[in-house]
């Protein structure tokens, strides 16, 4: 949760390795030794914001979002299930943007034996067991996707990797080779009232030396609690200005970490730690990329009655050499020339309550969320209907307040908005 990307886009990586392990694996099958299933969805969803201040461009443009997707979901595979290929592919008409494009969210071919399992392709993984506040979830997210009204899925990203999962007797182990990074998209001007310095981005150069590594090792100890450990080396997913007058860039970065999960009193307790190494500025002394820094969360969840839950969590960022930091960063701010200095450590809550009602078809949920320090605030009201087993709508909004013109929170306080979703599966 560090600055926004002012570009809003993401970058994309060829996909011609899994598409001609595919060619070659299902073309020397015979066509009745494979079994194919497909499913998907259709979507409009429509999304405004509900004051009338003009984007930074002057304009008064109030849509976020107007679009339609269909999603198709397809897998095939061998009979024996030992190989498959898995695509999901959106057809979106952005009709704010006056585009229509393909939305490649997962495409890749997989391997499964006995003991291990290899996929090659795009792909999503989630790590960690924090809500919508990321440690050990170094894979990259659309922010402005999530602020906009989509739905949840929409705010993870795939990128294109290699991943080996290997499963023994209560571990398993997950290694992910990433040959080009893939980063956060974030609100951009052409929608949102964002701070936003219209800066050039220079992303890692696509060599050997800058792919991203992941690691996560995950077993039980005792009979209910989870452990995970994590390791990763990057890059931060949200870009800093590397240097004064320069261009934007992605700074590389190591995070080591570890999660644990277990029940307590009733409900669930999530305990999770990382340790974000900022390679770029290891003694903490450039104000223009982010120092090393300590996060943590602590979480709790319990069912207060029946289909009714509340989640809550504590999260911190603990910054190092944050005197070294300031001392550069705050004569920068006051001469307008970069965002107000973050302090030691940032503190952040949330609340997640949620219901079921009508049989569980009516689903009601309000996330809150506070950055401390004067870092703003933000509630997310959201009703889900399902009309019927295979028709749903949803509704809701994201509201902000308080917070500096330059935070996370604080930037997006004139960006209130509404938003509402019709979903056909099938």
């Amino acid at each position: 949760m560090k600055r926004f990307d002012p570009t809003g886009k993401a970058a994309r990586a060829p996909l011609s390795l899994p598409l001609a392990l595919a060619a070659l694996l299902f073309t020397s099958t015979p066509a009745e030794a494979v079994d194919v299933e497909v499913h998907g969805f259709l979507m409009g969803t429509a999304s405004s914001r509900v004051n009338s201040t003009p984007l930074v461009s002057g304009k008064k443009n109030n849509w976020l979002l107007g679009e339609e997707r269909v999603r198709l979901d397809l897998t095939a595979e061998s009979d024996e299930g030992t190989v498959a290929l898995v695509s999901k592919a959106d057809f979106v008409t952005d009709n704010v943007a006056g585009l229509a494009e393909v939305d490649l969210r997962e495409f890749y071919v997989e391997y499964l034996a006995d003991s291990f399992e290899v996929r090659l392709g795009r792909q999503m993984l989630t790590w960690g067991v924090s809500d919508r506040l990321f440690i050990n979830d170094v894979f990259p997210k659309d922010w402005s996707a999530f602020f906009s009204g989509q739905p949840l899925e929409y705010m993870k990203m795939g990128s294109d990797m290699a991943k080996l999962f290997v499963f023994g007797s209560g571990w398993d182990l997950e290694l992910a080779v990433i040959p080009v990074a893939q980063f956060d998209v974030t609100p951009g001007t052409d929608r949102f009232v964002v701070y936003s310095p219209i800066p050039t981005i220079t992303e890692p150069r696509k060599r050997a030396a800058n792919s991203e590594l992941a690691m996560r090792f995950h077993t039980k100890l005792g009979e209910s609690t989870d452990l995970a450990l994590y390791a990763f080396k990057g890059f931060w997913h949200q870009p800093d200005k590397g240097a004064a007058g320069g261009s934007i860039i992605y700074p590389r970065l190591n995070n080591y970490g570890f999660t644990l999960q277990d029940t307590v009193m009733g409900g669930v307790l999530s305990l999770e730690g990382g340790f974000y190494h900022s390679i770029d500025d290891s003694n903490g002394t450039n104000p223009l990329i982010a120092n090393s820094q300590y996060r943590y969360m602590i979480g709790y969840e319990h069912e207060l009655m029946t289909d009714v839950t509340l989640g809550l969590q504590w999260y911190g960022e603990v910054m190092k050499n944050h005197a070294g930091y300031r001392a550069a960063a705050q004569p920068a701010f006051l001469a307008g020339l970069g965002p107000k200095p973050l302090p030691a450590h940032r503190k952040i809550m949330t609340a997640n309550l949620r219901a079921l009602w009508m049989n569980q078809t009516l689903t009601t949920s309000l996330f809150f969320m506070g950055v401390g320090d004067a870092g703003g605030r933000m509630a997310n009201p959201d009703v889900h209907y399902a009309v019927t087993d295979s028709f749903s709508v949803n509704v809701g909004g994201h509201a902000f307040w308080g917070g500096h013109d330059t935070w996370m929170l604080g930037t997006m306080k004139h960006d209130d908005n509404v938003y509402m979703n019709a979903k056909w599966t099938f």
